[in-house]
């Protein structure tokens, strides 16, 4: 059971923080990691602290927006200097909550130091092929986006291959039944290149028709329905709006209309 004052003041102080972060690193991963802790827990019937794992994980993306190479070690440098936590965690369990945060990463080399940075770690993965492509992608664009969607799809099949192929450097540290069976079809969708590509062709372009039906739902009202009834109305709408991350397409336009209408 995690201590309501502990809880109370991540809620407060430290979720918040992540509405900086990148799209795929923001709040609701924070959410997920739990879950999947959770999962991962249950499945293995681990004996473990609920305080110091919560805390782990509330804080091993803090700042995952400003230093991405890095973030593991400034995340564990806030979490180790929160006066807070000086007073709620004893000084050997600070540590044990540091060393989880730092060893989080799948590229380690090295096993991670405790339990929960096994946990942590385990948790941080993806455990769907929809969630890798999208994460994937989203995050092509982020470092380059300048670049075409050939270019994002080629280095993100490089990328997973290199991370979850069957020498890829991802580790998972316990049983867990969710991450296996996305292991089996990752890799099957990476044994055939072509087979990829199209995959995460058609993700990108489920992502656009999202990204214009929560538009619509959002302006549909603001402008009123009668001016949104023609095709041109709804075209020239959309232009008028920040663009997208993503390209706003013809062929997008049609499909979130006709999902729409």
């Amino acid at each position: 059971m995690i201590d309501l004052k502990l809880k109370e003041y991540i809620e407060k102080n430290i979720l918040p923080l992540y509405e900086h972060n990148f799209i795929g690193d923001g709040r609701d991963r924070i959410e997920y990691v739990i879950n999947r802790s959770n999962q991962i827990i249950e499945e293995n019937n681990l004996k473990i602290d609920d305080n110091i794992l919560y805390t782990a994980i509330a804080y091993h993306d803090i700042r995952k927006d400003n230093n991405e190479e890095n973030h593991e070690l400034v995340s564990a440098d806030i979490m180790l200097k929160d006066e807070f936590l000086k007073k709620f965690f004893k000084e050997e369990e600070r540590i044990i909550i540091k060393e989880a945060i730092e060893d989080q990463r799948a590229n380690m080399i090295n096993e991670p130091r405790n339990i929960y940075g096994k946990i942590l770690s385990s948790a941080s993965r993806n455990s769907s092929v929809e969630q890798c492509l999208e994460r994937s992608y989203k995050y092509g664009k982020k470092i380059n986006p300048k670049a075409s969607d050939e270019e994002i799809f080629d280095s993100a099949y490089n990328a997973l291959l290199n991370k979850f192929g069957e020498n890829g450097y991802a580790k998972f540290y316990f049983k867990d039944k969710l991450y296996e069976s996305f292991l089996r079809e990752i890799r099957d969708l990476l044994s055939n290149k072509d087979k990829f590509m199209y995959a995460i062709e058609q993700k990108k372009k489920g992502m656009e028709c999202k990204m214009f039906e929560w538009w619509f739902v959002e302006n549909f009202f603001y402008w009123g329905q009668s001016n949104l009834l023609n095709r041109t109305d709804f075209d020239e709408k959309m232009c008028q709006k920040e663009p997208s991350p993503l390209a706003q397409s013809e062929e997008n336009i049609n499909g979130a209309m006709g999902n729409i209408w």
